[in-house]
């Protein structure tokens, strides 16, 4: 005689487990990068590896959590540690928007020689 077989079932989906020791995914970005930003490090990027920049900084753009993440994101495709050094630093020259230090904030006297 042949046994029946328990009907064929589907195993629930589950996220696939993530091997010990393996970073987590980085959080994406609270706001998405600005164009001109993204722009900005590909320029940079290809400087020091070429073409391959714009497809490297499309990636990282998804991942990174703000603009200085990016950067030190790309900085590891530089080989040189100089260059990489330089590449990290330049975000410091970046135009994004900062907060204002507080003495930044006081209005100029009026009919001083600053006053707008």
């Amino acid at each position: 005689m042949s046994r029946a077989h328990p009907p064929f079932r589907l195993a629930p989906k589950t996220p696939p487990a993530r091997p010990a020791g393996a970073p987590a995914a980085a959080p994406a970005p609270a706001r998405p990068l600005s164009p001109a930003v993204l722009d900005e490090a590909t320029d940079r990027l290809a400087i020091h590896i070429g073409p391959v920049a714009k497809l490297l900084v499309k990636r990282a753009a998804k991942q990174a959590s703000s603009t200085r993440d990016l950067y030190e994101q790309l900085a590891a495709h530089i080989d040189d540690p100089q260059s990489r050094q330089r590449f990290t630093a330049a975000v410091e020259e970046l135009s994004e928007p900062r907060a204002r230090p507080p003495w930044a904030r006081v209005a100029p006297a009026r009919g001083s020689q600053w006053a707008v």
